[in-house]
């Protein structure tokens, strides 16, 4: 059912945090966690959720306010 929305069916959206030596160096170094959100973001090793949803937006698969609903800061 779309429910008059357009759509039908699930798109999932994503967070994904990349492994990568200098976040691992952080995790070792106990930092906290918004150091690690912060390196990671600035190396580009963080797909944030927002970001992703708005891909999917552009991409048609999804609205925008469900977008935005969906990753309420």
């Amino acid at each position: 059912e779309c429910r008059g929305t357009g759509y039908r069916g699930r798109v999932g959206i994503y967070e994904l945090l990349t492994a990568t030596e200098a976040t691992r160096e952080l995790v070792m170094a106990r930092a906290s966690s918004g150091r690690i959100v912060e390196s990671a973001l600035r190396s580009g090793d963080l797909a944030l959720l927002r970001v992703d949803a708005m891909e999917k937006v552009r991409a048609g698969l999804t609205t925008l306010d469900e977008a935005l609903q969906t990753t309420r800061a």
